[in-house]
């Protein structure tokens, strides 16, 4: 998505589009190594276009509320995550429509977040950065789910996770989004891809309803009510 970026499917719901304008994939969701196992998250590297619109890296680079939302958690010590939920009911890419939330980590400035302030869609949300157990690298951890946030848990794996949470390609699209690596190549060299897409039907604003005249029977009622009250002046 762009940064403003508003996003409506034919039913006047908001699409749960995918937070960056650039994708660059960096760890996939159930990695056998690293801090994936067996959950659904996904890291991202901060990219932008540089003068020459080639793509570069970009750290602390912003992200944008991929729907309508406010914050309603904020969890984990190692690496603190911040869960947004939708306002409102959200199309997924699946298909489906529903509550959506979405947790972030990383972010530089994820103490100084507040329980319940609220984003509007296209708005930034936050930004890239190494808080927390990032390895160094600078980047964004996204884990999502449908419905609304009911806490985490420690899978078998010993890794902490979203409960409910499930794969992110089919939950948010794709829409101006550069799919610039949106793949990730696991530890024995395999390259693993993701079913990205995109909504279909989509525009920048909710759907504006047809003006229908007021009409009863072929009686002009307006054009009679204008000449009644010019009689009585």
């Amino acid at each position: 998505m762009l940064a403003g970026e508003r996003s409506f499917g034919t039913n006047g719901k908001e699409n749960f589009l995918f937070p960056l304008e650039i994708m660059w994939l960096t760890q996939g969701s159930y990695t056998a190594t690293y801090s994936h196992n067996g959950c659904y998250a996904m890291d991202f590297q901060g990219a932008q276009y540089n003068s020459n619109h080639q793509v570069e890296r970009r750290y602390h680079c912003p992200y944008y509320a991929p729907f309508s939302c406010k914050l309603v958690a904020r969890w984990g010590s190692s690496s603190p995550m911040v869960m947004w939920q939708s306002i409102d009911e959200v199309n997924f890419i699946d298909g489906t429509t529903g509550y959506a939330t979405i947790g972030f980590c990383h972010d530089d400035n994820v103490m100084n977040f507040r329980i319940g302030e609220t984003r509007t869609q296209g708005q930034v949300i936050g930004h890239t950065g190494t808080y927390g157990a990032s390895a160094g690298a600078d980047h964004v951890h996204i884990e999502a789910k449908k419905g609304t946030y009911n806490g985490y848990y420690q899978n078998s794996y010993g890794v902490y996770m979203v409960r409910g949470s499930t794969w992110l390609y089919n939950l948010m699209g794709v829409n101006d989004t550069n799919l610039y690596k949106d793949y990730y190549v696991n530890h024995n060299g395999v390259r693993v891809e993701y079913d990205w897409n995109e909504f279909d039907g989509t525009g920048p604003t909710p759907p504006i309803p047809p003006v229908t005249a007021f009409k009863k029977g072929n009686f002009p009622w307006v054009l009679y009510s204008k000449k009644f009250r010019n009689g009585l002046r």
